[in-house]
């Protein structure tokens, strides 16, 4: 008899994710001694990822892996999805046909140039980092961030349509990648690799194992990019699509471009060889490019990568004779063979005419300044006809000019002294060829002269002598009148760069290099006949007063000043007595205090130029156009400088001092023989007479110097208007607004004539407590909104800080201690010195406040400084040592300055996480990627917060009235409501501490940032059983939902064993794992890892 059984075997596996690099799998191999005729296995609850390949060795499964062959594009991108079903492994794209899918060939147009290099623009090729944190099998370099998966963006070079990459001409010029990318003389064609070759070796042909290393003939990138993606290879000014297909030397291409890609490889049928329609051939017939492309001279390289194509040491671009930069169009000797193609050519420009061409002449122009030293070199060749310098951009370069700087002083003039100088000889053509170009008068070249020592040489300066008026005046007003005699037309007749204007008897003269000024010192204007000529006089009149400080009106145009009105500019005019501001009978050029204020100009100049002279480059510190040595209100406070100088007790009021005083002490008043030494009250940043608040109390000296009835506006204020020009503004003069330089302006005696509530200390502009009340006016600024005068707590019209009666300023926490005097202002425990960062090192919360959460009040006022609900005295302790605040009265407070006698020292705030900030300002106190204001209010542990931020604070204490307990106006109930944080704040294990201070929440052994099961930094929205309770939250193990198990039935006779593979059937079984068998009731199982 038989007897049949149906023997069930249940199963479960608990796994742990990983990757298996090989071809395996993990086989269960089940040896069955049954004593029934069949079995029957079903029911197995398993997990197991069976992968075959990993393409890239990166250890992603291709399955896995979004960039199966490692070149940065991802997958999807290298298939152009001709089957519609978006999925690159079914009808992958293969484009150069070797068999080898886009998606897995890691040269996809078989030039032999990597993807991942040919494939983004150039400049921005970023090798691979071998990184890969998020495993999604595309390397981290590739993505914004891990995780992103853009991968290389790739680039279309030549606009084709094709992308680079699969593009086997990139730059469009007719020669192809593989041909441009190699040397000319180390090249090697592609091998005929079969397709199981290009399978093996990824795609690349094995002529090219490792893909090529692109030449790049005329430099290292940036900004030079390699031939094959470079229009002109060798920066000859002629493009690669020329000569790379001009075969008969003519200039002219015999292969051109048509846009039409009959094969669509990305090389125009214009170039194609025999066979336009022959697919990938990625050398296009070109098998020896030394002999197959275009070579004039045979020597160096062929003519797309060589700089002298006919190799007859001018380099191509110097061929361009008529300088439109285009070679090709330059044919001297009419032969039909252009310049730069025909070795022949004996002629070129000869831009001076002395017989010398200018390829080989070292001095284009004859101004004996050599091209070397006209040309800046940008580019390094030491060659001026490449990238050379207009400096006046006339359109003629320096070298090929005679009047660089467009002055009307010709070049050779002013590259010479003015005494020194020596015109050029009449040299002959023999002469110039054997001086390769260089007048004999200046065998060398010259060295320029620099005049002023600044900026520019003279012959580029436009004021060679810094004096305001420049060069094309001084160099051509020969009447003396500030008027150029001769000026600037826009026309040169004659082309040497000298215009029309300036020429002399003859305007088309040619390269007359001097202009007919054989005598600078007696040819050019020179109004004092010492030093120098004008232009490069800086006293052009010989008056002691140098140009600059000549112009009286300060508008930095010495030419408009004529002091005496006798038509000769100041200037130009020794007998003008120069400007007197201060009316004091010295000229400002030899006056020492040009405003009469008592503070010297060397004092009041700070000497930005080193010229130790205050009437050049002058300082305006209020901006009001009258420098500070002419301004007797330099900082528009309504208090005269004379006054803000002096110590208000010590204040010494100026002499009445005649003509002849002020003349005897170059223009200083007696009263201050040696000058004022300028008082700085506040000890920081400005002197006083600079100081727009000279005793930082943070109401601004215009204020408390103006404001006679003490009540915080000023009675005087600025208006904009300034009739007599002293600097001093109309809303600030006494009785008479056109008083001139009247320097103390009717305040004679500063301690009486200013504002000075307490009569004590000093005037209020210099006093920290205007009130004498013992708090400093800054702590008067009840609101907080750095502005004093607005704080009238009384409410009887005077401001705190003037008000002495005031109360005491405001109590913010209620404890019966202002915040003047409270340690504490919020009373959450946390100190106010802790809370205060101190940044303005006053070591005073009230000034410059730090509020962390920017809800508009600082830390120090803020019952929750970080916003998450949490109050601070609650996070500044530990769960298990937590300590309630007190129900101090108003005696305790006061004895204790505003402490809570719970906290007598104050708390030292917790850090949870040891790291950034302390729990009380730290918006992820544990670390672990859930917010404080999530876990401190998450009671259902449905990973949603059940009290959330509103923007609403009724009672002003800081706390949103989201997260108030059952009274939203209890003021400052600093631990609101929460007595004992271990059982009132959110603890899903119970165990460690609460959760917002739990690394892991559920206590499940993984921590919360490990339960973030899709990576995106969000633990909250990850559910893998789909419980309505996120995993970090929940503690029972995590099924996987994608097996597909079938159950195996087989049959044995008794006492028959029978071996089966039960798992070749299954899908989604993980590699790693353990397998939970139960035996039969009838019968054995054994388990073999086969």
């Amino acid at each position: 008899m038989v007897i049949s059984k149906t023997l069930t075997l249940m199963g479960k596996i608990t796994f742990i994710l990983r990757y298996l690099l090989s071809f395996r799998a993990l086989v269960l191999v089940t040896v069955l001694f049954l004593t029934s005729s069949f079995s029957d296995f079903n029911n197995l609850d398993s997990n197991l990822f069976i992968m075959y390949c990993d393409t890239d060795g990166d250890s992603v499964l291709d399955e896995d892996d979004i960039d199966d062959d490692g070149d940065g594009i991802i997958d999807s991108n290298e298939d152009k999805n001709l089957d519609g079903d978006y999925n690159h492994t079914t009808n992958p794209t293969d484009t150069d046909c070797d068999g080898v899918p886009d998606y897995l060939d890691i040269d996809s147009d078989n030039d032999g140039i990597l993807d991942n290099l040919e494939a983004p623009n150039f400049h921005k090729y970023k090798p691979a980092s071998g990184v890969d944190s998020d495993g999604n099998g595309l390397d981290d370099i590739y993505e914004k961030y891990p995780g992103s998966g853009e991968g290389v963006k790739v680039d279309d070079r030549d606009g084709d349509g094709k992308p680079n990459h699969l593009d086997i001409d990139t730059d469009n010029d007719g020669i192809p990648d593989n041909v441009e990318a190699q040397t000319t003389a180390g090249y090697v064609a592609p091998n005929p690799d079969n397709t199981a070759t290009y399978a093996l070796n990824n795609g690349i042909n094995s002529a090219y194992i490792g893909g090529l290393i692109p030449v790049n003939t005329d430099g290292t990138p940036p900004p030079n990019k390699p031939d094959y993606q470079d229009f002109d290879s060798d920066d000859d000014l002629v493009l690669d699509s020329n000569e790379g297909n001009d075969f008969n030397f003519d200039g002219i291409p015999d292969q051109t471009y048509t846009g039409i890609d009959t094969d669509g490889d990305g090389l125009d049928d214009g170039y194609e060889g025999s066979d336009v329609n022959d697919g990938f051939d990625v050398n296009d017939e070109i098998n020896d490019p030394a002999n197959d492309l275009p070579d004039t001279d045979g020597t160096e390289d062929v003519n797309y990568r060589d700089l002298d194509d006919d190799g007859d040491g001018i380099n191509t671009p110097d061929e361009d004779v008529n300088s439109d930069g285009d070679p090709t169009n330059d044919d001297t000797d009419n032969d039909g063979t252009p310049d730069y193609l025909d070795i022949d050519n004996t002629l070129g420009p000869d831009t001076d005419g002395d017989g010398v061409t200018d390829s080989v002449d070292l001095d284009d122009d004859n101004d004996g300044i050599l091209d070397s030293v006209e040309d800046p070199n940008l580019d390094g060749d030491n060659d001026p006809l490449t990238d050379s310098l207009d400096s006046d951009d006339d359109g003629i370069p320096n070298h090929l000019d005679i009047d660089s700087d467009n002055d009307g002083i010709p070049d050779n003039v002013e590259a010479q002294t003015t005494d020194g100088y020596i015109a050029p000889n009449e040299d002959d053509a023999a002469t110039y060829a054997s001086n390769d170009g260089v007048n004999s008068a200046y065998i060398g070249g010259l060295t320029p002269v620099n005049t002023d020592g600044a900026d520019n040489v003279d012959y580029l300066d436009l004021d060679s002598d810094n004096d305001s008026v420049p060069d094309n005046n001084e160099g051509n007003d020969f009447n003396f009148d500030g008027i150029p005699d001769q000026g600037y037309t826009g026309v040169d007749t004659d082309g040497d760069g000298l215009d029309d204007g300036y020429e002399g008897s003859d305007i088309n003269d040619g390269f007359d290099v001097n202009d007919e000024i054989n005598d600078p010192a007696n040819d050019l204007p020179d109004t004092d006949s010492t030093e120098d000529v004008n232009y490069r006089d800086l006293d052009d009149d010989g008056d002691g007063v140098d140009t600059p400080d000549e112009d009286v009106n300060n508008d930095d145009d010495p030419t408009n000043d004529d002091s005496d009105n006798d038509g000769t500019p100041d200037y130009l005019d020794p007998d003008s007595p120069g400007p007197d501001t201060d009316g004091d009978g010295v000229a400002d050029s030899a006056d020492l205090d040009d405003d009469n204020d008592g503070i010297l100009d060397s004092v009041e100049d700070p000497n930005l130029d080193g010229d130790n002279n205050p009437l050049t480059d002058s300082m305006d510190s209020d901006n009001d156009g009258i420098p500070n040595h002419l301004d007797i209100d330099s900082d528009n406070d309504g208090i005269p400088d004379n006054v803000e100088a002096q110590t208000t007790a010590g204040y010494i009021a100026p002499n009445e001092d005649d003509a002849a005083t002020y003349a005897s002490n170059n223009g200083v008043n007696s009263a201050y023989p040696d000058g004022l030494i300028p008082v700085n009250t506040d000890g920081t940043d400005n002197v006083d007479y600079l100081d727009l608040d000279s005793d930082n109390d943070s109401v601004p000296d215009n204020n408390e110097g103006n404001d006679f009835n003490f009540d915080g506006i000023p009675d005087q204020s600025y208006t904009g208007v300034d009739t007599d020009g002293d600097g001093l503004d109309d809303g600030y003069e006494g009785s008479d607004v056109n008083d001139g330089f009247d320097v103390n302006d009717e305040i004679n005696n500063p301690a009486n004539d200013l504002p000075d509530t307490d009569g004590t200390e000093d005037v209020n502009y210099r006093d920290l407590d205007d009130d004498g009340d013992g708090v400093d006016t800054p702590d008067e600024d009840a609101n907080n909104d750095g502005n004093p005068t607005n704080d009238d707590t009384d409410n009887d019209g005077t401001p705190d800080y003037l008000d002495p009666d005031s109360n005491p300023g405001p109590d913010t926490d209620g404890d019966g201690v202002a915040d003047s005097a409270d340690l504490d202002d919020d009373n959450d425990g946390i100190l106010d010195s802790v809370e205060d960062p101190n940044l303005d090192g006053d070591n005073d919360p009230l000034t410059d406040p730090l509020d962390t959460d920017n809800d508009g009040m600082p830390n120090h006022l803020d019952i929750d400084s970080d916003d998450d609900g949490i109050p601070d005295n609650v996070e500044g302790q530990t769960t298990d040592g937590y300590i309630a605040p007190n129900e101090d009265d108003a005696a305790t407070y006061a004895s204790n300055d505003g402490v809570n006698s719970a906290y007598p020292d104050g708390l030292t705030p917790v850090n949870t996480d040891g790291t950034d900030n302390e729990d009380y300002i730290d918006l992820d106190s544990d670390n672990d990627l859930v917010f404080d204001n999530n876990e401190g209010n998450d009671f259902n542990f449905d990973g949603i917060p059940d009290q959330i931020f509103t923007g609403v604070d009724t009672d002003g204490d800081g706390l949103d009235d989201g997260y108030e307990g059952s009274d939203v106006n209890d003021g400052f109930d600093v631990n609101d409501e929460i007595n004992d944080p271990a059982n009132d704040l959110p603890d899903t294990d119970g165990t460690e501490d609460v959760n917002y201070r739990d690394l892991d929440d559920d206590g499940d052994g993984i921590d919360t940032p490990d339960e973030d099961a899709n990576n995106d930094g969000d633990p909250t929205n990850d559910d893998s059983d789909n419980d309505g309770t996120p995993d970090y939250l929940d503690p029972d193990t995590i099924p996987r939902e994608d097996l597909d198990v079938i159950d195996d039935v087989v049959s044995t006779p008794v006492d028959t064993p029978i071996v089966i593979d039960i798992l070749d059937n299954d899908l989604g079984i993980p590699t790693d794992g353990t397998l939970t068998v139960t035996d039969p009731s009838n019968g054995t199982v054994e388990i073999n890892d086969g």
